[in-house]
């Protein structure tokens, strides 16, 4: 699938994305919040940053854990969804023509919007970097939505909380639209989010440049730059992060572990992951396994 990534001034990205939401409000929201491992082959992968997607045209699906099974979520126009932070979901995105999504991380706001004109293939990334966490109000809306669970009324507060977190980040969008975007750095948060959502596939920096339509070699310089590691290092850290959600809460075999991983074999993870972690994947799984049963019986 050919995309094209651009960033753009925080205003231009404002006024279009104020001109979706004059159309109508937010009337659906669905809340991930409970952690723990889909099996699945959707693209998925394990949140980082709490973030909420808002699709303006077409269909997607959500999936994610639900009272402990995987229940999948059917959104549309003008529906949202939220996502915590260290959250295993997948998403199908298929018949979605545009959405945008906002990622709140400590020091910065992404806003990215994805679109992809009827009957063809190519999609467009146009991005901002606001320089500006959310602040405290916006952290306290997110973690109101990731304990939602507890209200009685979840579904009616999730989208008043969630129609207010959109005009605080639209303040903060609007007050650093005047300032001149980190291009490059848009450009590496989109390559972010996409290598994360893609880790688990046999992605590499070849085809994942051809994807975004970025050349692997300025591939490369974004990460060294950005992450201060090379690129195979840097997925290779993505994928062991959700090996080792594998290796806490299932049964595999470090085989299997390594193919839904990501991993083409299990030699070449175990290396990897001695190389990140500093001990075998077996070493970590009996750590983690005695340090779970000690809290257990305290």
């Amino acid at each position: 699938m050919s995309q094209i990534v651009n960033t753009i001034r925080g205003a231009d990205l404002h006024a279009t994305l104020t001109t979706f939401l004059q159309r109508s409000a937010i009337s659906r929201v669905t809340v991930a919040n409970e952690a723990g491992f889909i099996d699945t082959s959707l693209p998925g992968g394990l949140t980082e940053s709490p973030f909420l997607m808002v699709l303006v045209a077409g269909t997607g699906k959500v999936l994610r854990l639900q009272n402990g099974h995987p229940q999948t979520a059917v959104v549309k126009h003008m529906h949202a969804a939220f996502f915590a932070p260290g959250i295993w979901v997948a998403t199908d995105l298929g018949q979605t023509r545009a959405f945008f999504r906002i990622t709140f991380e400590r020091d910065q706001t992404l806003f990215v919007l994805r679109r992809r004109r009827s009957g063809q293939a190519k999609q467009t990334f146009e991005a901002f970097a606001a320089p500006y966490g959310i602040g405290a109000s916006g952290r306290m809306l997110c973690r109101m939505l990731a304990d939602r669970a507890s209200d009685p009324w979840p579904e009616r507060r999730a989208v008043h909380l969630v129609n207010l977190l959109v005009l605080e980040a639209f303040v903060l969008l609007r007050k650093a639209s005047a300032l001149k975007s980190d291009r490059s750095l848009a450009t590496w948060n989109i390559v972010r989010d996409y290598l994360r959502e893609n880790c688990l596939s046999a992605i590499n920096c070849k085809n994942a440049g051809r994807a975004l339509g970025l050349h692997p070699g300025h591939l490369s310089r974004l990460c060294s730059r950005y992450e201060h590691q090379p690129f195979t290092h840097y997925l290779n850290g993505l994928r062991i992060e959700r090996a080792k959600i594998l290796l806490r809460t299932s049964d595999l075999n470090v085989k299997e572990i390594a193919l839904r991983s990501g991993f083409s074999g299990s030699n070449y993870f175990v290396r990897s992951f001695r190389q990140i972690e500093g001990q075998t994947p077996a070493r970590y799984q009996i750590a983690e396994n005695r340090r779970q049963n000690s809290q257990r019986d305290r």
